[in-house]
């Protein structure tokens, strides 16, 4: 069973803080599911909610969509059947941006999408304007829409290719100096998408969403002090699938509001429980080792980039060893256990622990990593410890 998690908000002077602490609010089980089933079947599973406090709690459910980061934490920030893009650079007023990106139309439909956008420092939030229907013809709807007095966001869109793909254009104007920008969008319905020019900053999208297949018997439960209660997961699988998928299923408490040293806090108790679903007999675990850096010699420290290119979450671990100019391992370094999913990537972080530091030489950090494939992948990168 996995237990709720506080997420509090803290009202001070008209900003909000967010800040996660650990509580006791109620229990979900199990903590994930990791599933295989077949492709044009439907399967039902049971999601156990316990309320573990000394009174009667509001609880919701919900579906969403999430990634694994570079650096190996979970990136709840995904908008359900959409996409992101983040610009961490300073804007001076008048400064123009473009992204690019491409999404594939649904077989004889359109795609609604809507979007927004939320700025860093200052902190500025609004809607993007322009067209909201995609289709094979051209776009519609919403033009007139304004985006806001501080920044102006609009989407252009190019009619879909032969092969039904639309080109989509998010134009960024500042009207006011600001720091950072997430600009996000999200379609009626699940569709692959890709980019086309992130403009220096970064793009994230779940192409492999089993979102869509996923239906909640309950989306809203009232449990009392001690009552525990099962909510039906029922998922249909397409035909032609292969590999893995995945979603998050989002139980979360009403808000509740605090007073903690004379701040209001509102907290609201949420966990995420993840949903793996796989096609049986159609795993493919392929990766590489794209990069081995040596960040610092004593301790020594390297980071291994590592992605998956195949259609599985792979299970990875591995070590480093340390070769001299003679040929001779003078040191092996472990490689924790880490997963990654589909299409991502990872930077792991790998800190020698031994008491001493290398003698001064040239050497090799030759990294060997396996995730159950045919083959172990590795890299070398050679250094000089002065």
């Amino acid at each position: 069973m996995m237990r709720g998690t506080r997420m509090a908000m803290a009202l001070v002077l008209g900003a909000s803080v967010l800040v996660s602490l650990p509580a006791l609010g109620f229990r979900v089980g199990p903590s994930s599911f990791h599933l295989e089933q077949s492709p044009g079947t439907e399967q039902t599973y049971v999601l156990t909610v316990t309320d573990d406090t000394d009174h009667a709690e509001e609880i919701q459910l919900y579906l969403g969509d999430w990634l694994r980061a570079p650096d190996g934490e979970h990136d709840w920030d995904i908008p359900l059947d959409g996409l992101r893009f983040t610009l961490d650079r300073a804007f001076s007023q008048g400064d123009t941006v473009r992204v690019q990106y491409a999404v594939l139309l649904p077989a004889g439909q359109d795609l609604q999408v809507s979007g927004g956008f939320v700025a860093g420092d200052p902190r500025l939030t609004g809607t993007t304007a322009g067209p909201t229907t995609l289709g094979r013809s051209g776009a519609a709807g919403g033009e007139g829409v304004q985006s806001g007095p501080s920044i102006s966001v609009s989407r252009t869109v190019d009619a879909a290719s032969s092969a039904g793909e639309a080109t989509v254009s998010l134009n960024v104007t500042a009207l006011v100096p600001f720091t950072g920008i997430k600009l996000y969008e999200r379609f009626s319905q699940h569709a692959e998408v890709r980019c086309l020019d992130d403009a220096g900053g970064t793009f994230d999208a779940v192409n492999r969403s089993c979102a869509d297949w996923l239906a909640l018997s309950d989306t809203h439960l009232t449990l009392l002090p001690g009552e525990a209660r099962d909510v039906t997961l029922r998922i249909a699988t397409p035909v032609g699938i292969s590999g893995m998928y995945w979603a998050v299923v989002y139980v979360e408490s009403a808000p509740i509001a605090e007073d903690q040293s004379g701040t209001q806090i509102l907290s609201i108790y949420r966990t995420a429980v993840k949903v793996y679903v796989t096609a049986p007999g159609t795993a493919e675990l392929a990766g590489t080792v794209d990069r081995v850096d040596v960040t610092a010699t004593d301790p020594l420290g390297l980071t291994i980039g590592f992605g998956c290119t195949g259609n599985v979450q792979l299970t990875v671990s591995g070590a480093i060893d340390v070769v001299d100019q003679t040929g001779t391992t003078v040191r092996t370094i472990p490689v924790a256990e880490f997963y990654v999913l589909p299409g991502a990537h990872q930077d792991v972080q790998v800190v020698d622990s031994s008491p001493s530091p290398l003698a001064p030489g040239v050497y090799q950090a030759v990294a060997r990593l396996d995730f159950g494939g045919d083959n172990p992948v590795g890299g070398v990168r050679a250094f000089r410890v002065k």
